[in-house]
This record gives structure tokens, C-alpha cells and sequence, in this order.
């Protein structure tokens, strides 16, 4: 929330809010689902306190050297992606919504970061620092590990790759949200639209259009990706760092049953 960032409204007030609420009817699933929203919030926040360096640093150091191909923000990549010109309609429209708004969901800010990190194999410092001038709600303590939880990273998470055609395919049928921010497919069929970029790039030929060409093949690309960071996660270096987060920010919690 951008109220709670810029501290327009505290923590507490919207905490002491929801307790006098907390018996209306009805509202008992929400409540709850908003508490543990809140609870996870601060539990980030007070995790990069005694972590700061996870700004410039990955949390787990195993990770340090991970071989990333794009290190500049100059690099043509890079501007693609930050820019909503990747070809993929998804992300582009994701990118422009953003620029325009300062805010994306969930789903679609963990796709953005998934498709520079493994797509095009951006690092995930210059995702999180062009993000962080963008989103209108930035908090320090979730940006930064979620960015590098969703780029794949931290070794104790499950490797996540977004397929921007299949988050379209569920989240925008009938192309909607596309059309309203990627403005050169707006002529166009939902279901030719959905099916972008295909092998039949006759769209791309259109002077109407101007939507541009992907550079590379988005299956090959992130089969690779994925290759790369189940080597580096299953690595003696991740492991042995792993163990060192867990021991410091997990609390095992005992099982009463006997």
C-alpha cells in the first residue's frame, strides 16, 4: 500500500482497525487473510533490518556469481523490457500499465521479474532498481526479496518461470488488458492476439501495426535458464548457504503431537 510506504496510515491503525472489525459477519475469512498480510509485511521489513545487505547482495552468497548476461541498463535487452517492447503482449502491456500507474498485482510484477531474469537473463539488481522507481507502493524489506526470491536466487525457494502466452491465456482471455495498454494490437483478435508470438510472424509485416518481433524463442531460451539455476541450486555452495538462512530466519516450530 502506498499510504502505508509514504506513512499517510500506520501499521497499527490499520491493525487496531481490523480487531473492531473483526466480529463483523461475513468477514471472518477476509480478516483473517488481511491479518497474515500484515504480519508477513512486517516480518519482511523487520528480516531486512538485520539484512541489509540483500540490497546489493543475493541472501544467499552461493549466488554471487551467478552468469548473467545482461549487467547494463544500457544494454538494448535491458531497454527492451523496461521500455514494454519484448514482443510478448503480456509483459508489454504488464511494463506500460505500470509506467502509467505505479501499480501491478502480484501475479503480474512476479511475471515481469521472471521474464528479465530467465528470458533475458537480466541481473536481478538492475530489475530491482528499475522497478523500485516505478512502483508507487516500494517497501525496501518486500522489494527486495521478493525481486530475488521470483529470479530464482535465494536457494530455499521453489524455482518459479512465468510463460507470459500461458499467464494470458488464464488471467486475459479475451485480451482486454492488452489491448487497453498495448495500443498497436488493439485491431486486433483476442485469439490471434493470445497466440503471439507464434511461428506465423505475418502480424509483424503490417505497417499498422509497429508491434515488434521477440528476439529470441521463448521455450529455448528459458530451458536453458532453468538448466542454469537447478545447477547452481543443487551446488555444494547453495546448500551450504541455505542452511545458514534457515538456521537464522525460520523458526521450527515443534510439533505438540505425541
Amino acid at each position: 500500500s502506498p499510504y502505508i510506504c509514504y506513512g499517510n496510515i500506520s501499521i497499527r491503525e490499520v491493525y487496531r482497525a481490523l480487531l473492531n472489525s473483526w466480529d463483523r459477519p461475513g468477514w471472518r475469512m477476509s480478516m483473517k487473510a488481511l491479518s497474515s498480510r500484515l504480519h508477513w509485511h512486517c516480518h519482511f521489513i523487520q528480516k531486512f533490518e538485520s539484512e541489509i545487505a540483500i540490497e546489493n547482495d543475493p541472501v544467499n552468497s552461493g549466488y554471487k556469481n551467478f552468469p548473467y548476461i545482461v549487467l547494463d541498463k544500457s544494454h538494448c535487452d535491458f531497454q527492451l523490457w523496461a521500455h514494454g517492447k519484448t514482443g510478448y503482449p503480456l509483459v508489454d502491456a504488464s511494463m506500460r500499465a505500470l509506467k502509467s500507474t505505479g501499480y501491478l498485482n502480484f501475479r503480474m510484477r512476479a511475471m515481469l521479474v521472471s521474464f528479465a531474469c530467465h528470458y533475458y537473463l537480466i541481473h536481478w539488481k538492475l530489475v530491482a532498481e528499475y522497478l523500485a522507481t516505478l512502483f508507487l507502493d516500494f517497501e525496501p524489506g518486500i522489494h527486495y526479496p521478493q525481486i530475488q526470491m521470483q529470479a530464482g536466487v535465494t536457494g530455499i525457494n521453489t524455482i518459479r518461470i512465468y510463460n507470459p502466452m500461458k499467464q494470458a491465456l488464464e488471467h486475459d482471455i479475451d485480451a482486454l488488458f492488452i489491448k487497453k495498454w498495448v495500443e498497436e494490437l488493439r485491431g486486433f483478435d483476442p485469439g490471434y492476439i493470445l497466440n503471439l508470438p507464434s511461428k506465423n510472424y505475418d502480424l509483424f509485416s503490417l505497417p499498422e501495426s509497429h508491434y515488434p518481433q521477440p528476439l529470441y524463442d521463448f521455450q529455448e531460451r528459458v530451458k536453458k535458464t532453468k538448466e542454469l539455476l537447478w545447477q547452481w541450486k543443487n551446488s555444494n555452495s547453495v546448500k551450504r548457504n541455505n542452511l545458514q538462512i534457515l538456521s537464522k530466519h525460520v523458526k521450527v516450530r515443534k510439533n505438540s503431537r505425541t
